[in-house]
């Protein structure tokens, strides 16, 4: 389910309308567990809060638009993802129904990260500019960082293009070094609180010799940043981690 400017629109003229639902329909039943195109066991969700459903749209799930999921929480009013096709099924998003437990996991292999090396150094003057570029071309990155002699961000493929152009016109003494790499998204209220969880999946993914290149937590995500993982994997994982009774 692609979410866009009309799941924002809907939502929005709920709010208008002061009505209590917002039913949003496209050509899948509901929010999943994981992506059920990878995940052999990935489960539909009955309910999902308006945090874990803003969660799994920024680890780039192709689900809900993140604008209409911050009206919807705003305002309190539910907002019902359901099937065009079909009467059964749907999830609800809705507030406070927090419970700790993994929710969803998202694998998102959509991301790279740009590399721009100067030999001579670079400065932090030097990097306001890089950045103040970027967000002029309405490219939005995840996170920009200086060392001694480059800078790092992360943006989508879909962008890499645009990247280049302008890098190649506006900054063309810097050599510029691209890495892909996948974002292993575990989500769920509290599992920041949890300690099984990780040791579970860190312990998986040794086992399975996933490369680890950085892990952060918030308090409703786990974001592990990885080389290279196998659907097999994030297969396994889902089993691991996701109760069967969901």
């Amino acid at each position: 389910m692609e979410g866009g400017g009309s799941d924002t629109t809907a939502v929005a003229l709920q709010a208008a309308l002061k009505a209590d639902k917002c039913y949003i329909f496209s050509d899948v039943d509901g929010i999943y567990s994981a992506d059920p195109n990878m995940v052999t066991m990935a489960k539909r969700l009955d309910e999902i809060s308006f945090d874990e459903m803003q969660e799994i749209a920024d680890a780039g799930a192709k689900v809900l638009h993140n604008r209409c999921i911050q009206i919807g929480k705003k305002f309190g009013n539910d907002i019902i993802a359901k099937s065009t096709f079909t009467d059964d099924g749907g999830t609800r998003v809705c507030k406070g129904i927090e419970t700790r437990e993994v929710k969803s996991i998202v694998k998102n292999d959509g991301l790279i990260t740009v590399i721009m090396n100067n030999k001579k150094g670079v400065t932090s003057e030097q990097g306001y500019t890089v950045y103040r570029n970027l967000l002029k071309q309405n490219i939005i990155v995840e996170w920009f960082e200086r060392d001694s002699d480059s800078f790092k961000f992360r943006i989508k493929k879909a962008e890499l293009n645009k990247v280049q152009e302008l890098l190649d016109s506006k900054f063309p003494e810097y050599e510029i070094v691209l890495e892909d790499f996948i974002k292993l998204s575990i989500i769920g209220y509290g599992i920041i609180q949890d300690n099984v969880i990780l040791d579970k999946t860190m312990d998986l993914l040794k086992e399975y010799n996933v490369e680890v290149i950085k892990v952060s937590l918030t308090q409703s995500k786990i974001e592990i940043v990885v080389n290279d993982i196998s659907s097999e994997t994030v297969d396994l994982l889902h089993k691991k981690l996701i109760r069967k009774e969901r």
